[in-house]
C-alpha cells in the first residue's frame, strides 16, 4: 500500500466510523510508508486515531505497543537508528491516542514514547517539536506512577534531560535548565546514594549545571558544583567502566568551561587533558567513546592555543586528533561531521596566525561542506557549519582571493543559518553579525555601498540586543567593536562626525546595561567599551588625544592586558609629552603580537622620523628604516584593501627618500604617480588628498627639502595612523585568540626559546624522576599518581618562568630563586623543612594578604591568590588523605613530592600577581631561605 492509498482508507475508516477498517489499514502499513510521513501527515493520522479511542480495540493496542516496543530497542542497540526511532514513535503514538483513558495501560508507553522522541531530536529530526512532547508524555507519566518507584524516576530524569536539550537550542535556556535540576534533585531523594543510577543523575545534573555557567548564571558557582558531582560519581563507579570514564569526561568539561571562564585556566585546562587521556584508557582504542574523547581533549587544547600556549604545536595536534577520530566515526554519522568541522576549525586557527594561509582555508572550507552534507539540515551542527565556511570564506576574501564571490556566499552562508536557528539563541546573533561583517567589506569594495552599510548596522544591532539579553559578554563586545569599525568607516567616507556621536551614545547605553550586571567577560566588555571611546577621542585633536590616553588607562584598570598600558603612553608620545623613541625603548623588553605589535612598529617608525627631522647626518637613512619599518607592517596583513594602501604609502615616502639624490626626481615622481593610483582604486579621499600634497611638493617644485616640511606638519602620520586604526578594527574582530589571550591571561603566554634556567629546571626534574623511579616499591596505581604530580610541578615551574620574564628584577630573581630550591628540598627528601615553609606561610597569611590587597591586581586576581593562601591551611589534612591511598612503604620522596606539589600548586597563582607588580615572590623567598640556611 502506497502513502496516498493509505492516506484515503485511513479517511474513508474516520467518515465511516470503521474501527476494523482502521485497524486493517495500520496493520497493512509499509515500514517505508512510514518514515516518508510528513509532519502535517503524521497529525492527522494521530487525530484520526482518537476518534477511535473509545471503542475497544485490544488486539490493535497489543500489536501497536508491541511494534512501538521491538522498534525502540532496535534504535537503542544503535541498529538504523533513524528509521527505528521514526517507527517506534508512529506506534506508540498511535497507541497512546487509541488508549489515553486507560492511564495504567498507557503509562510504560507514554515513558517510551518521550525516549524515541528525545533521540529523534538529538537527531536533528523536527527538534523542538519532539522534544516538547517528550516533556508532555513524562508529566504525564509522573501523575500515574508511584512517587517511589523507578518508572517515576525515569521520567523524571528523561523531563530534565529534554528540557536540557531545548535549552541546548537557546529555547527558554534558563527555565528549562532549572527545571531540569530540580527534576535531578527529586530523583536524587530517590535513589540510593552508592547506586549506579543515583550517580548517572549526579552527572545529569552537573551537565545542567555546566550549561548555566556557560550563560552567567551563578558561574563559578555552578561549574565549581558541577567538578564536586563528578568528585562524588568517580567514588561510586568502578575505576574501570565507562561510567567512570564519562565522569572524568564530565569534569574535564566542567574545568574547560571554568578555563574558557579565567578561572585557573591553566591548571583547569592542564587537569583536564589529564581526565581525558585517564578516560581514552578505559575506553577500547576504536570504539566510538574513545573518539569522542579525543574530540573533547583537542577542544581543550584548542582553547590552550587561544591562550598563545604553544599555538601551533597544540593545533597541530588537535588535527591529529580528529583525524585519528575520523578514522573511527562512522562515515555518515554526526561525530565524523564534527570531527571534519573541528579539524576545519583548527585548521582556520593556524591560517589566521600566518601558517600556510590558504591552502589551510581552502582545505578547512572543503570540510566544512563535507559535514554539512552529513548534518540534518534543521540542525544547529548544519547551522554551524555554515557559519564556520562563511568565516573561513571572509578571511580568503581579505587575502584578495576570490574577495567578490567568496563574501557574497558567506553572506548566503549565514542567511541559512540564521533560518535555522532559534531567534533567540546566541547562534542566531553570531550569524547576524557574521552576515554584517561580510556585508561592510563587500560596502568597502563598492559594492552596493549605501545598501549593505545600512543591512550591516541593522544586522549588529540586532545581534547585539540579543547578546546584552543572554549576557554572553564575549560575543557582546565583538559585536559592538563591529558596529564601532563600521560607524568609523561611515565617518571616514563621508567626514560626518555624527557617526562619532552615535557610536559615543551606544557606548554609554552598553556602560549603563552592564554596570551591575553579572555577565560573562564583564571586565572584559567594560575594557572594550574604554578602548573603543579612546579611539574615538583620538579624532578630536590634542585635548581628545589626553581624554584617550585616560580611556586606555581605566582598560588597562579592567584587563590588566600590556596593550591598554602602552596605548596609554603611546597617546602622551602623540601629544609630545614624551618621545616616541623613549616610548619605543621603554617597551622593547616586552613580549607583542598582533595588533600590540603593529602598534609597536608604528611607533618605531615615527621613531626613525623624529631622528631624521633632527638629524644632520643620516637623515636619509633614517627615512629609509622608516620605509622599511612600513613595509614589515604591509607584510604582516592579509587584509588586502589594507595592504594595498599600505603599500601607496610606501611609494610616497619612498619619493621623499628619492629627494635625497638630484638622479632620482624620475624615480620619485614614479613612486607618487603609483601611491596615486592605489588610493584612487580603494576610494581613499585622505590618501588622495595627500598625493596632491606630494605631487606638488616633489614632482612640480622638485624641493629637496620638501620632506622636511611634509613630515613636519604630521598630515602623512596622521593619516597614515588612520589607516592602522581601521586595520586594528579589523584584526581584533577577526581575532578569536584575542578572547582569552586579552580577558584573563594576566601573563602573556607566548612561545619563546626555552633559556638557561629552563633548561636547568628540565634536567633537575629528570634526575627527580629517575631517583622516584629507583626507590618506588607501590603500585602502579600509585607510579601513575606520582608521576602525574611530578608532571603538575613541571607545568607550573614552566608557567612560572614565563611570569617572572614580565616581572620586576627583583621579583623576576625571586621567583627563579623559589624554583630552584623548590627542586633541591624536592631532591634532597626533605619534609620537614617543606613542613616548616608551610607553616611559616601560614603564619604569614596576613601580611601576604596586605600586600595583595594593596596592589593594583584587578579584584580577580586578588580575590584567586588570596583564596589559594587560605587553602594552604587545607594542606595538612589534604595530604593526610592523600596519604591513605599509598601503601605503608612509600619512599620519603613520594611524601616529599607530593608536598612540594600541593604547596606549589597552591603557591603558584599567588606568585603570579608579581605581574601586576606585587612584590609577593621576594618575601616567600625570605621565607623559603630562612627554612633552609642551615641546609
Amino acid at each position: 500500500m502506497d502513502k496516498e492509498a493509505f492516506l484515503h482508507q485511513l479517511e474513508s475508516s474516520a467518515i465511516n466510523k470503521d474501527k476494523r477498517l482502521f485497524a486493517k489499514t495500520i496493520y497493512n502499513l509499509p515500514a517505508d510508508v512510514i518514515v516518508g510521513f510528513t509532519k502535517e501527515e503524521f497529525s492527522r493520522i494521530i487525530y484520526i486515531s482518537h476518534q477511535f479511542s473509545s471503542q475497544k480495540m485490544d488486539r490493535l493496542c497489543n500489536f501497536l505497543e508491541i511494534k512501538g516496543s521491538s522498534f525502540l530497542k532496535n534504535a537503542l542497540k544503535g541498529i538504523n537508528e533513524l528509521n527505528n526511532s521514526l517507527l517506534s514513535k508512529f506506534y506508540y503514538s498511535i497507541f497512546i491516542s487509541l488508549c489515553e483513558t486507560d492511564k495504567e495501560k498507557v503509562k510504560i508507553a507514554l515513558g517510551n514514547n518521550a525516549i524515541v522522541c528525545i533521540m529523534l531530536a538529538e537527531m536533528g529530526v523536527d527538534s523542538k517539536e519532539n522534544l516538547e512532547i517528550a516533556i508532555c508524555s513524562c508529566r504525564t507519566a509522573q501523575e500515574i506512577f508511584p512517587k517511589t518507584s523507578v518508572n517515576y524516576i525515569s521520567v523524571l530524569t528523561n523531563e530534565g534531560n529534554a528540557r536540557v536539550r531545548l535549552a541546548e537550542m537557546g529555547i527558554a535556556s534558563r527555565e528549562h535548565l532549572e527545571t531540569a535540576i530540580h527534576l535531578y534533585g527529586l530523583s536524587q531523594k530517590i535513589f540510593p546514594k552508592t547506586s549506579v543510577d543515583y550517580a548517572r543523575v549526579l552527572i545529569n545534573e552537573s551537565n545542567a549545571r555546566k550549561m548555566l555557567a556557560e550563560m552567567g548564571i551563578a558561574s563559578r558557582e555552578n561549574l565549581e558544583t558541577a567538578v564536586n558531582l563528578c568528585g562524588i560519581v568517580q567514588k561510586i563507579f568502578s575505576k574501570t567502566s565507562t561510567d567512570y570514564a564519562c565522569a572524568l569526561i564530565n569534569e574535564g568539561s566542567a574545568r574547560k568551561t571554568l578555563a574558557e571562564m579565567g578561572f585557573d585556566s591553566r591548571e583547569n585546562l592542564k587537569t583536564a587533558i589529564y581526565l581525558y587521556g585517564l578516560s581514552q584508557e578505559i575506553f577500547p582504542e576504536k570504539s566510538i567513546d574513545h573518539a569522542r574523547v579525543l574530540m573533547n581533549e583537542g577542544n581543550a587544547r584548542e582553547l590552550l592555543a587561544k591562550m598563545g600556549v604553544d599555538s601551533r604545536a597544540n593545533l597541530e595536534t588537535v588535527v591529529h586528533l580528529c583525524e585519528t577520530s575520523s578514522e573511527i566515526f562512522p562515515k555518515t554519522g554526526v561525530d565524523y561531521a564534527r570531527a571534519l568541522m573541528n579539524k576545519g576549525n583548527a585548521l582556520k586557527s593556524l591560517a589566521e596566525m600566518d601558517f600556510d594561509s590558504k591552502i589551510n582555508l581552502e582545505t578547512a572550507i572543503h570540510l566544512y561542506e563535507l559535514s554539512q552534507e552529513i548534518f540534518p539540515k534543521t540542525s544547529t551542527d548544519y547551522a554551524c557549519a555554515l557559519m564556520n565556511e562563511g568565516n573561513a570564506r571572509v578571511l580568503l576574501a581579505k587575502m584578495g582571493i576570490g574577495s567578490r564571490v567568496n563574501l557574497e556566499t558567506a553572506i548566503h552562508l549565514c542567511e541559512t543559518a540564521h533560518e535555522i536557528s532559534p531567534k533567540t539563541s546566541v547562534d542566531y546573533a553570531r550569524a547576524l553579525m557574521n552576515e554584517g561583517n561580510a556585508r561592510v567589506l563587500l560596502a568597502k569594495m563598492n559594492v552596493d555601498s549605501h545598501e549593505n552599510f545600512e543591512r550591516s548596522q541593522k544586522l549588529y544591532l540586532e545581534s547585539i540586543s540579543i547578546f546584552e539579553e543572554l549576557g554572553d559578554g564575549w560575543t557582546y563586545s565583538l559585536a559592538l567593536l563591529n558596529l564601532s569599525s563600521l560607524l568609523k568607516n561611515k565617518f571616514f567616507k563621508t567626514g560626518d562626525k555624527k557617526y562619532l556621536e552615535e557610536l559615543e551614545i551606544y557606548l554609554s547605553d552598553v556602560e549603563e546595561k552592564i554596570r551591575d550586571r553579572n555577565i560573562r567577560y564583564k571586565e572584559f566588555v567594560m575594557a572594550r567599551v574604554h578602548e573603543i571611546r579612546a579611539n574615538l577621542l583620538e579624532f578630536e585633536g590634542k585635548s581628545g588625544i589626553y581624554s584617550a590616553s585616560r580611556e586606555y588607562d581605566k582598560a588597562y584598570e579592567f584587563s590588566r592586558y600590556p596593550f591598554h598600558k602602552f596605548m596609554d603612553e603611546f597617546c602622551q608620545a602623540r601629544n609630545g609629552i614624551k618621545s616616541f623613541c623613549e616610548l619605543v625603548s621603554d617597551w622593547k623588553e616586552i613580549e607583542k603580537e598582533y595588533i600590540f605589535l603593529d602598534y609597536y612598529d608604528y611607533a618605531i617608525f615615527e621613531c626613525h622620523l623624529e631622528n631624521a627631522l633632527k638629524s644632520t647626518v643620516n637623515e636619509e637613512d633614517e627615512l629609509k628604516l622608516a620605509v622599511e619599518k612600513l613595509k614589515e607592517i604591509r607584510d604582516r596583513t592579509q587584509i588586502k584593501i589594507i595592504k594595498d594602501r599600505v603599500s601607496a604609502y610606501i611609494h610616497l615616502l619612498q619619493a621623499l627618500v628619492d629627494c635625497f639624490n638630484n638622479d632620482s626626481y624620475k624615480e620619485a615622481a614614479e613612486n607618487v604617480k603609483e601611491g596615486c593610483k592605489i588610493f584612487s582604486k580603494h576610494g581613499d579621499k585622505q590618501g588622495q588628498q595627500m598625493c596632491e600634497i606630494f605631487h606638488n611638493a616633489v614632482v612640480k617644485k622638485r624641493d629637496p627639502d620638501a620632506w622636511q616640511e611634509i613630515i613636519r606638519n604630521r598630515e602623512f602620520s596622521s593619516n597614515f595612523y588612520n589607516l592602522l586604526c581601521e586595520y586594528s578594527d579589523r584584526k581584533r574582530a577577526d581575532m578569536e585568540s584575542y578572547k582569552l589571550s586579552q580577558i584573563y591571561q594576566t601573563v602573556n603566554r607566548t612561545e619563546k626559546i626555552v633559556d638557561q634556567l629552563q633548561e636547568t629546571l628540565n634536567q633537575e626534574f629528570a634526575e627527580i624522576k629517575d631517583q622516584i623511579i629507583i626507590g618506588f616499591k607501590g603500585s602502579d596505581s600509585e607510579f601513575r599518581e606520582i608521576k602525574k604530580m611530578i608532571i603538575s610541578i613541571q607545568q607550573d615551574f614552566e608557567y612560572l618562568t614565563q611570569v617572572s620574564n614580565k616581572s620586576s628584577n627583583e621579583e623576576e630573581e625571586a621567583i627563579k630563586i623559589f624554583m630552584v630550591k623548590m627542586l633541591e628540598m624536592i631532591k634532597n627528601g626533605d619534609p620537614e623543612k617543606l613542613s616548616l615553609f608551610l607553616e611559616d606561610i601560614i603564619k604569614n597569611e596576613h601580611f601576604l594578604e596586605e600586600i595583595i590587597e594593596k596592589s593594583k591586581a584587578s579584584e580577580r586576581e586578588k580575590a584567586n591568590a588570596k583564596s589559594k593562601l587560605a587553602d594552604l591551611k587545607k594542606m595538612p589534612g589534604i595530604l593526610k588523605e592523600k596519604m591513605k591511598s599509598f601503601s605503608v612503604d612509600v619512599t620519603k620522596e613520594v611524601i616529599v613530592s607530593l608536598t612540594a606539589g600541593e604547596i606549589i600548586t597552591l603557591l603558584t597563582p599567588v606568585l603570579s600577581t608579581a605581574a601586576f607588580g606585587v612584590p609577593i615572590p621576594s618575601k616567600v623567598v625570605e621565607m623559603l631561605l630562612e627554612v633552609m640556611k642551615d641546609s
